[in-house]
């Protein structure tokens, strides 16, 4: 079967945030066992102040002509994904779910990750809901992380074996219709816990292994992690997010995954938020934070058009 990538694309104001951006996609593109990668590209990202358009950031790029974009009028939804696919594609493909700053092992493994879809059989949960597909979640490995600080390769280590972040979905062609059916409309850019509600949608419907060790992806992140205090307050949030909370699931990454296979018993997941007690002081926590973000964004914008009006009255 052809394998596709799925990601967005943007133009970074950081040049070195954007060579890294650029490197990923680079690497994607010359996986030989990668035959199309889809960017989606959004009117709301586009960076007006650059000389030339993000698609021509990417068709100067070695095998361009595996690029196809997608352009969506705001920041890149899920159901973005799902009704692109639906509507464009035939059912015979691997899609990869990637975050933009990601890249794949150049591996056989990859190369013929097709035979994990064919493994297992199907299992009844304990709901007697019959989950016949699966799809699994891939957990980064940090390129170059010698770059980073040690506190941050531990928070990494300690997510990384809870499962508690993920770059890369892998699943197969044709997404089953009650899954087509879930609330996929959420931003999944710059959002927290975008990718806990997705790994949660997925799982009332779907087998969720996580095998970033056997399917590696490396995760290239060291000019934003510079620049992170100055690029935190101006990222979009989507609320409707946070508004799921109980359906946020990370899915240990520490299990027997070839007995799963073998069974077809579905593998443990962890509801992030389960005690309502801190489900109700978590909601409230990111809910303020959110609001504080946006006010704040709000009176920079203030004081940035006060200050172009000044320039422009002190000019003339």
């Amino acid at each position: 079967m052809n394998k596709q990538i799925f990601c967005n694309y943007y133009q970074d104001n950081d040049p070195e945030r954007r060579k890294e951006i650029l490197y990923c996609i680079q690497t994607n593109l010359d996986l030989d066992f990668i035959e199309k990668i889809n960017v989606f590209i959004s009117n709301d990202e586009r960076n007006a102040k650059l000389n030339q358009s993000p698609e021509e950031d990417l068709l100067s790029l070695h095998n361009s002509h595996k690029l196809n974009f997608i352009h969506i009028p705001s920041r890149l939804r899920f159901s973005d994904i799902v009704n692109y696919c639906s509507n464009n594609l035939e059912p015979t493909y691997i899609g990869i779910f990637i975050n933009l700053d990601i890249f794949l092992e150049n591996s056989l493994d990859w190369k013929n990750v097709e035979t994990f879809f064919k493994k297992s059989p199907s299992h009844k949960s304990p709901s007697h809901q019959k989950k016949s597909r699966k799809i699994f979640l891939s957990l980064r490995h940090n390129f170059l992380e010698e770059e980073w600080d040690k506190a941050s390769i531990e928070a990494d280590k300690k997510s990384w074996k809870e499962g508690d972040f993920t770059d890369c979905y892998a699943f197969e062609s044709n997404f089953l219709k009650d899954f087509i059916n879930e609330k996929l409309d959420f931003r999944f850019s710059s959002t927290p816990g975008s990718d806990a509600l997705l790994t949660g949608i997925f799982n009332k419907h779907y087998q969720v292994f996580s095998l970033g060790k056997k399917y590696k992806i490396f995760h290239y992140d060291i000019a934003a992690k510079k620049n992170y205090k100055k690029k935190i307050f101006f990222q979009t949030k989507d609320i409707s997010v946070v508004k799921r909370l109980k359906e946020w699931v990370s899915v240990p990454s520490n299990q027997n995954w070839e007995a799963y296979l073998s069974t077809g018993e579905c593998p443990k997941v962890q509801y992030v938020y389960s005690n309502k007690e801190n489900l109700l002081i978590k909601s409230i926590y990111l809910k303020c934070k959110i609001f504080y973000i946006v006010i704040l964004f709000r009176i920079m914008n203030i004081i940035n058009s006060f200050r172009s009006k000044y320039l422009e009255t002190k000019v003339k």
